[in-house]
């Protein structure tokens, strides 16, 4: 669109600023990284030490998190180690908290050779947290030839890890985009996106969603002509895309019932993956009694200001889920408990309904 700002890593370099002008790509600014850098990065530079790099964080980009191994600023830390051709492993986590993307219940990838990338329209909250990486070097040992023994013949084996099946909680899945479109189209089948991401084994899906990645318009409004979208995926072929010579690139995303979803599944506010900023109460007695200290299991509890039954805590979930059930318990610090309550729920935060019939144990 004219004058929109393009921040997809795939297209534009992250340091700079592009833009949509009169059909062109416009950008303003140094890259990150020059092509002379990149190729000096991989081929020259030698890798002086096996280990973990110090953790990483470049400046905030507009429009999300870029953490890329290509950028300058992050070469100058992890080259004291080593290049790009001896990295091995990569790790993610949110600046300050620690958290792993999935604690964090945002969508972003953390892979190699790439690094780090978030965008923030992917996000329930529409903006990416800080993150930080760090990436593993193994330096190769050169190997010890006696001449009097027959030379060792070393072959490296290669093992393809195929990402698990597996139903975390009833709901839909994230957005996946797992290939850009090629000289054939573009392959999102389900074989394709676990190579890449984690979800629910087929027998679990009931529902699946295909867009175009970059209208977010559905794929029945592409002007490709031989698109297919199904609980297996999406497949586009260019073949039959008329006067267009490649395919849309699109993402897919399912919707997984879990198969046992009672109390198997719990939301976070035991493991902390619902973080403080998540819960809000009517009020609280002490900053040691906040509603984020309203863990299971744990050594802390949320204490109302006021004894009454106007008092409420309430829970973000940041997106439609199933609930099954709700566990309370009594403050392990003072004997306090609360003796009844009832559960509203609500779609806008706005109205709420309060849940009939309920069983309570």
């Amino acid at each position: 669109m004219e004058g929109e700002r393009v921040t997809d890593p795939e297209t534009v370099d992250p340091c700079q600023s592009c833009f949509c002008q009169k059909g062109e790509l416009i950008c303003e600014g140094e890259p990150c990284a020059t092509s002379t850098t990149r190729a000096y990065q991989r081929d020259k530079y030698p890798c002086k030490k096996t280990g973990w790099t110090p953790w990483m964080n470049s400046p905030y980009q507009v429009g999300g998190d870029y953490e890329l191994l290509e950028d300058l600023r992050l070469f100058q830390v992890y080259s004291e180690y080593c290049g790009t051709d001896n990295i091995t492993k990569i790790e993610c986590r949110v600046v300050g908290s620690k958290k792993s993307i999935k604690a964090a219940r945002q969508y972003a990838t953390c892979d190699l050779p790439k690094g780090l990338v978030c965008n923030d329209r992917e996000q329930t909250s529409g903006m990416c947290q800080d993150y930080e990486i760090r990436v593993y070097c193994q330096c190769k040992a050169e190997p010890v030839i006696s001449p009097s023994t027959t030379p060792l013949i070393i072959t490296e084996v290669v093992t393809v890890v195929e990402l698990p099946s597996e139903c975390t909680a009833p709901g839909w899945t994230f957005w996946m985009n797992s290939n850009k479109p090629d000289e054939i189209g573009d392959d999102e089948s389900i074989g394709e996106l676990r190579k890449k991401y984690v979800f629910c084994p087929e027998s679990e899906i009931e529902k699946v969603e295909c867009r175009v990645a970059s209208t977010k318009s559905s794929y029945e409004f592409s002007k490709d002509q031989n698109v297919q979208c199904s609980k297996e995926g999406l497949i586009c072929k260019n073949s039959g895309r008329g006067d267009f010579s490649t395919c849309a690139d699109y993402e897919v995303r399912f919707y997984c019932k879990c198969a046992d979803t009672a109390c198997h599944f719990p939301r976070g506010m035991e493991k902390d993956y619902i973080s403080g900023q998540e819960v809000s109460v009517s009020s609280f007695r002490s900053p040691s009694t906040l509603g984020n200290k309203a863990r299971l299991n744990g050594n802390s509890a949320w204490s109302a200001e006021y004894l009454s039954t106007d008092q409420w805590i309430q829970v973000d979930l940041q997106e439609l889920q199933d609930v099954t059930g709700v566990i309370t318990q009594g403050s392990p610090l003072q004997p306090e408990w609360v003796t009844a309550y009832k559960v509203s729920y609500s779609r806008d935060n706005v109205a709420f309904s309060v849940v009939k019939y309920a069983r309570w144990r």
